[in-house]
């Protein structure tokens, strides 16, 4: 076990945004290591990320004190050779958000596992979680990666309406999971009135199968281009990161990428476009049946 304390939360959604110190825990392999570090949490400054990876193969994760901190910003990995459906991994997230109420909450890092499969959502200990926590007065920034369904996560953004920055992804490999829908590119397409979903949103991460239409991706994007140069005096353009995943079932059509050129070449959009550099595409176990 390690824990040091840092400047840079290791997150993308906070990649080139300072919000303050970090700590950084490494913590394995068994819960009671776990049970032992967690009231470090209460004694955390208001501007401090706390981020923890753990394998939970030893010992399942439960019966963890409860805990209420100030930090800003926290983030959870959990990683070890589990069970191939995800249950116990899944088990050891909720578990641990259970035990957290965090009222300064600003930035919230769902971190991923290549190789084990992701944990599943659970929108009911979620919403627990957020109302102990406030977090519809604080959380601005969400990262995402888990197991959950388009109309699960649009049903959790009703409830972060200060959200301005966002990292979802699809799940690839061994156990596939399409987040990144038609239906919820055009559900977070800015609107005009309180149906509005995030209305605030400045920065999105995506890692994407490319299954979403061009035509769903294009609307979404225009959509936001314009709320942010009519309401800012000093506007800056929206922001979006758009990552490919090895396994992706196709590209942007020239016509897309000529429209998103164009919106580049007005200052109207930040975009940039990339394979997604933590996925471990050449390496033949992450897409096989047989080593889970």
């Amino acid at each position: 076990m390690s824990c040091s304390l840092g400047r840079s939360p290791t997150s993308r959604v906070s990649r080139g945004h300072n919000y303050g110190p970090s700590v950084i825990a490494t913590m394995m392999p068994r819960h009671r290591i776990l049970a032992l570090h967690f009231p470090l949490l209460n004694r955390l400054s208001a501007d401090a990320h706390f981020s923890f990876s753990m394998d939970i193969t030893a010992a399942p994760l439960t019966d963890l004190p409860r805990v209420v901190s100030h930090v800003s910003g926290f983030g959870l990995e959990l990683s070890g050779s589990v069970d191939s459906d995800g249950d116990q991994v899944t088990l050891a997230l909720w578990s641990t958000f259970q035990a957290l109420t965090l009222p300064h909450l600003k930035e919230l890092n769902f971190e991923r596992d290549w190789f084990n499969p992701s944990p599943r959502w659970d929108h009911d200990e979620f919403l627990a979680f957020s109302s102990r926590s406030s977090l519809h007065t604080s959380l601005t920034a969400l990262d995402i990666h888990i197991i959950i369904s388009d109309e699960e996560l649009l049903r959790c953004l009703a409830a972060l309406p200060l959200l301005n920055i966002m990292g979802i992804s699809d799940c690839s490999g061994r156990r596939k999971n399409i987040l990144i829908t038609d239906n919820l590119l055009r559900r977070l397409a800015w609107r005009a009135d309180d149906s509005c979903l995030i209305p605030s949103l400045h920065l999105i991460f995506i890692s994407s199968l490319f299954t979403f239409s061009d035509d769903a991706f294009c609307d979404f994007l225009t959509s936001r281009l314009i709320p942010g140069r009519r309401n800012d005096p000093r506007p800056e353009p929206f922001q979006a990161r758009v990552c490919w995943l090895a396994k992706r079932e196709r590209e942007f059509s020239a016509e897309v990428s000529a429209q998103i050129t164009g919106f580049m070449e007005k200052g109207e959009l930040g975009y940039r476009s990339a394979q997604d550099p933590d996925e471990p595409f050449d390496d033949p176990s992450y897409y096989s049946e047989t080593s889970e």
